[in-house]
């Protein structure tokens, strides 16, 4: 259940429940009131028909602002305060954009929960087809959307990565074995006098050997294959990373079918995490780790042992994203929610004039 849903909170509230909840509302909005006889007597009043579409969104707006915005009001205004805790501006206006994506993501399963309504003579008809419009909006094309994009941009998996990444650090230490051995071959053809198991006993402090060859030169070898192996892999993880961005890319052009890919992009972009500022993240621990590898390759390739090298380790220091990127990012997401909002709505208006002709 956790796989195919996630975990029982908020997110899974606002993205499942409640439009099943608006669907529950608005499936007999305009086909029971005709079933019942009344929407006859309605459409003979002279109205505009969009009056009568915003009268029941508004109507049913107010029943689920009462079971869920109300909770929701006490939970992060009421219970906060009380434990002594305070939000600053920014986190008010995140919680702000936050309530207005949802409202627009509610506001369209309710617009299609009335045009369907319109658009049926029977209820159970309507509930069966708005039972389905959930399905393929929560469920459906938001999966399919991330398996179609794996089979057209296919990344790298982790594993095979450091699979790929264990191979090259053995074929490179076989190198530096070699490398060194050869190096420590023409050392004693120009002095005799080095043992033989210098290269392997690391004779560092060697007392016959010259003096300008008293650091063990494997740590020389070591260093530039470590530097070597941290080149490949950055290339390695770049083109995965690449692969993943392709692949992402795809998957959000294929499910803006889904009213759902819409809303969670834009929520998750100020709650701090949507997939963007997760590689911000990522790029600037992976920058941090790689310059760390190279600082001690440089200390290992000159042997050095003094403690005072040690003050001048490389220092992780997080940047975050600008405010307006953050929102740039949110706003283009609402805007592909608020296009399909307008879509349905003018949808639904379409399908209430039909019944003038009906009535007439």
């Amino acid at each position: 259940m956790f796989a195919l849903i996630g975990t029982f909170d908020l997110a899974f509230v606002t993205v499942y429940l409640l439009p099943l909840m608006v669907i529950l509302l608005a499936y007999d909005a305009v086909c029971g009131e005709k079933e019942r006889g009344t929407l006859c007597l309605v459409l003979a009043h002279p109205m505009p028909r969009r009056s009568l579409l915003w009268g029941k969104v508004l109507g049913q707006l107010v029943v689920l602002g009462m079971a869920f915005g109300l909770p929701l009001l006490i939970g992060i205004g009421l219970v906060p305060v009380l434990m002594g805790v305070s939000f600053g501006v920014d986190e008010s206006l995140n919680l702000a954009g936050i309530a207005g994506a949802s409202l627009l993501y509610i506001l369209f399963f309710l617009l299609v929960g009335i045009w369907v309504s319109s658009s049926t003579t029977r209820p159970a008809a309507a509930l069966g087809g708005l039972f389905a419009v959930w399905i393929v909006m929560v469920f459906f094309v938001p999966r399919l959307s991330i398996f179609i994009a794996d089979i057209v941009h296919p990344a790298r998996g982790a594993v095979a990565l450091n699979q790929e990444q264990n191979r090259l650090r053995q074929e490179i230490d076989e190198f530096r074995t070699a490398r060194l051995n050869e190096v420590v071959q023409e050392l004693r053809k120009q002095y005799p006098e080095i043992t033989e198991d210098f290269a392997f006993a690391r004779q560092s402090r060697n007392e016959r050997a010259p003096a300008e060859w008293r650091v063990d030169p494997s740590g020389v070898f070591a260093a530039e294959a470590n530097a070597k192996i941290n080149e490949i892999r950055q290339r390695a993880v770049s083109k995965v990373r690449e692969g993943y961005e392709r692949q992402e890319a795809l998957a959000l052009r294929i499910a803006a079918l889904s009213s759902t890919t819409s809303f969670l992009p834009a929520s998750m972009t100020l709650a701090g995490t949507d997939p963007a500022r997760h590689r911000n993240f990522q790029r600037q621990v992976d920058g941090f780790f790689m310059e760390l590898q190279d600082f001690f390759n440089a200390l290992w390739a000159k042997n050095v042992q003094a403690f005072d090298a040690w003050e001048t380790v490389p220092d992780f220091r997080y940047t975050e994203e600008s405010r307006d990127a953050v929102w740039e990012r949110y706003a283009s997401s609402v805007l592909v929610l608020a296009g399909f909002v307008l879509i349905v709505a003018i949808g639904a208006i379409r399908q209430l004039h039909r019944y003038d002709v009906r009535y007439t």
